[in-house]
């Protein structure tokens, strides 16, 4: 564990109006449109969030001039969700009351999933009469259940580079749901109905991961009050504010309002132990990893081989490929839950998204690939189906040859 540094808010942490020369919404086509990544953290710009907070330190963006809550989603959408009860179980729907999470069995029955396997399945009057005594509601893996929610979480895994999981909460004035505790991932939490008040601790546990004795879950309450340290900051949300929490950080929130509803963006990266576990999947397919080990009575025959090993393993890792099939892995699975149909078109509707590192085009003013760059930068991440309606009046073969060069210049890509 390690401090964060801050004793208070930095003024950094509180941007002004500082960021792209104009918020990405004001086109007006784009007023109902599911929020972008640059939108949700308008009016920082990109590069700037990146450089300055991401992974390294909370910020709080206030609601400002765009309608962030109103394109997320709404009580008929979350209420709609719940109907769906064939999708939910003990894992994907959860209650917290008096800070800690209500045990399942005590809302949830032994059914069957859709899949015909045996699981705990939310019982809807329990739900229901833990709700009415105040326990926050949590919907875990909403990432594509709800268009609003759908886009902005592939257009944030397409910006951070990592897979997006997407939980709601809904909780109720002053009963508190969760104590102190720190999220694997980094937080964009959108607050969408009510207010919400978060306090932020300067305390960090350092690389926290989704591995039993470094996530949230291994730290008893006792001890997650004792590590938290000074507060770092407290701001009470509204609804359109974007409060950003990086990995590690000690934090917990209490409702302001008689009903609070926020979405929790999470981006939880893969970290080089996971590399390693898939290293180590593939090695028994070199025969001198499936060699004995020395006896042990031989211990520096034994130091020898293990000397080895090591060297072999320090050239396996070194293998250019190595990177690029992470980076092929990584990849796919930051899109793996982005999918867009086409029916009833029956070819293949191919994705693209815009680079996050690369630079504008030079296309010159008013040409084809000029609109189309200035449209993908505000899309972030599209369907050949959403170029195709974007540009209905231009020919395809155009779309097509203006796309591809906008390929060849390093703006958007394939995913």
């Amino acid at each position: 564990m390690t401090s964060a540094g801050l004793a208070k808010p930095s003024p950094a942490a509180r941007p002004s109006s500082e960021g792209p020369e104009a918020p990405p919404a004001a086109d007006p086509s784009r007023a109902s449109a599911p929020l972008g990544f640059a939108e949700l953290i308008h009016p920082l710009a990109p590069d700037r969030f990146f450089s300055e907070f991401y992974g390294r330190q909370p910020l709080h963006i206030p609601a400002g001039s765009l309608d962030k809550a109103g394109r997320t989603v709404s009580w008929a959408e979350v209420n709609q969700m719940l109907a769906m009860t064939s999708i939910w179980s003990d894992s994907s729907l959860e209650l917290a009351l008096a800070g800690r999470p209500v045990p399942p069995q005590s809302y949830c029955y032994e059914g069957i999933d859709r899949e015909g396997r045996r699981t705990l399945k939310p019982d809807t009057a329990r739900v229901q009469e833990a709700v009415a005594r105040g326990a926050t509601l949590v919907l875990n893996y909403i990432d594509t259940l709800v268009p609003g929610i759908r886009s902005t979480a592939a257009a944030v895994a397409s910006a951070t580079g990592a897979p997006v999981s997407v939980s709601l909460f809904a909780s109720w004035q002053k009963v508190q749901g969760y104590n102190v505790h720190f999220d694997t991932q980094n937080v964009f939490a959108l607050q969408v109905v009510g207010r919400k008040t978060w306090r932020i601790y300067a305390n960090r546990e350092v690389n926290p991961a989704r591995i039993p004795g470094f996530d949230s879950a291994s730290v008893p309450p006792d001890e997650a009050e004792k590590r938290k340290g000074p507060l770092l900051l407290e701001v009470t949300l509204e609804p359109g504010d974007l409060l950003y929490v990086p990995p590690g950080f000690y934090h917990q929130a209490l409702a302001e309002s008689d009903a609070s509803v926020h979405v929790g963006y999470g981006a939880c990266h893969f970290v080089i132990q996971d590399f390693l576990n898939l290293l180590v999947r593939d090695l028994p397919k070199i025969p001198a990893f499936r060699a004995p080990l020395a006896h042990f009575d031989e211990p520096e025959a034994l130091a020898r081989q293990l000397a080895e090993v090591a060297e072999q393993l320090r050239a396996i890792v070194a293998q250019p490929q190595q990177a690029e099939t992470m980076r092929g892995f990584l990849r796919a699975k930051a899109f793996e839950q982005y999918a867009v149909f086409d029916l009833p078109q029956r070819r293949p509707n191919q994705r693209f998204r815009l680079r996050r590192t690369a630079k504008a085009p030079d296309a010159g003013t008013g040409t084809l690939a000029a609109d189309l760059a200035a449209w993908a930068g505000r899309a972030e991440l599209f369907a050949l189906s959403d170029l195709r309606a974007a540009f209905a009046e231009r020919p395809e073969a155009e779309l097509e040859a203006a796309l591809q060069d906008l390929i060849r210049r390093g703006l958007v890509e394939p995913v």
